[in-house]
């Protein structure tokens, strides 16, 4: 079982025409990938942010009672 060099170069070459063509796709599932889990971390976030404003409670300032609304 001998190989050539001309063989090697040849794989070399098949290798390097895949690396090259799979590069495209790599980027955009890279892309998609970074949407994904911005979104994930994002909803997160605001979850954590609504939970907190609901513990908290309204805002005094926010709350209108009847008397100041009659005026």
């Amino acid at each position: 079982m001998t190989c050539s060099c001309e063989n090697i170069e040849w794989e070399k070459r098949v290798n390097m025409t895949n690396y090259e063509h799979s590069k495209k796709a790599r980027r955009v599932a890279s892309l998609v990938y970074l949407i994904i889990m911005s979104f994930i971390f994002i909803g997160t976030y605001l979850s954590n942010e609504e939970k907190a404003a609901a513990k908290k409670g309204p805002d005094p300032k926010e709350v209108v009672t009847f008397s100041q609304n009659a005026e």
